[in-house]
């Protein structure tokens, strides 16, 4: 599975998490749901608080993950300095010293980090600084240290998990460049056995034309004029062919001078041998409508009716295209 993938379910995860903590933390407060003047000293009103603040930020986060959760967690800082300020009647209850409520945001700092990296930690250490503000600083500085580990951890795993994504990303690109190689005959561009063995699977059924074609006397030219002639005597072939052929025609190279071509939604294919002749007479070619046959079967077919046009006279090629 990709790794932006594992992140992306962990950070869908985060909101029912955070709707799961809310729901069990309603117990908590007992019969002062029922009593609306009681819910500010019971801390109920919190709750309301952070919820309404989550749904916002799942709203959100709908649209842009990162950023909805990046928005709670920056909320969630001076909310916590706030509600745990020493004249609250939650800081009474909990008696929490000043480097105790900073002590609470290391997890919202680690979580801000890791989301967004060096940009999303200085934020939030400076969102600690202001919610603090002109509170005794020697007690910023004795838990502050603390904030900047986690900064520290949460900007390392944000760079793992980036890498990671990038390595993964690289990795499938190079697997797709290495399947799509394998497919190619790399000379003409055009696809090989390889390709026209798992394209015959996926042939729907329509009127598709099958054509053998086979380059005559490329033996001869490599050997009296040297294999470089007999490269680009290819290359004009399959120029000529690429350009007669449509959009939906499948190009194949299956031997040294052997061809084969797919054309799909074709009924006759005459008028494109006969312009792939004009530009390249020296071909062969053999062609059937597929019916019931299977790659073999029309391998077999077509290439019987390729070496019978090979016996009518190049002039005669042209106007007089074989096919079953």
């Amino acid at each position: 599975m990709h790794p932006r993938v594992v992140r992306h379910k962990l950070l869908h995860a985060f909101w029912g998490l955070l709707a799961g903590g809310v729901l069990l933390t309603t117990p908590l407060f007992g019969s002062a749901w029922w009593h609306p003047e009681r819910w500010v000293s019971s801390g109920i009103i919190h709750v309301f608080v952070v919820s309404g603040w989550g749904v916002l930020c799942w709203l959100i986060s709908r649209r842009h993950m990162v950023v909805g959760q990046m928005l709670f967690v920056c909320g969630l800082i001076p909310f916590v300095a706030f509600s745990t300020s020493s004249d609250t009647n939650l800081a009474t209850q909990l008696n929490l010293q000043a480097s105790s409520r900073i002590a609470l945001m290391s997890p919202l700092q680690l979580f801000l980090a890791m989301l967004g990296g060096i940009p999303a930690a200085l934020l939030g250490l400076v969102l600690v600084v202001l919610s603090f503000w002109g509170e005794p600083f020697a007690q910023l500085m004795i838990t502050g240290h603390q904030l900047v580990l986690f900064s520290i951890f949460g900007v390392l795993i944000h760079r793992l998990l980036s890498a990671l994504e990038q390595r993964h990303d690289q990795l499938e690109l190079l697997n797709q460049q290495l399947e799509m190689a394998a497919l190619l005959e790399p000379s003409t561009g055009f696809r090989n056995r390889r390709a026209l063995e798992q394209d015959w699977k996926t042939l729907e059924k329509q009127p598709t034309c099958f054509a053998m074609w086979d380059l005559d006397g490329l033996k001869r030219i490599n050997d009296t004029k040297g294999h470089q002639v007999g490269d680009a005597y290819i290359a004009t072939f399959c120029t000529a062919l690429k350009n007669q052929s449509d959009a939906n025609a499948k190009l194949y190279r299956v031997g040294g001078d052997e061809f084969i071509s797919i054309h799909p939604n074709v009924l006759n294919l005459k008028p494109l041998i006969q312009a792939v002749q004009l530009e390249f007479s020296t071909v062969s070619v053999g062609w059937i409508r597929l019916g019931d046959h299977d790659l073999d079967a029309a391998i077999l077919e077509s290439d019987a009716l390729m070496y019978k046009n090979k016996t009518i006279p190049l002039e005669m090629r042209s106007v007089s295209a074989t096919h079953a």
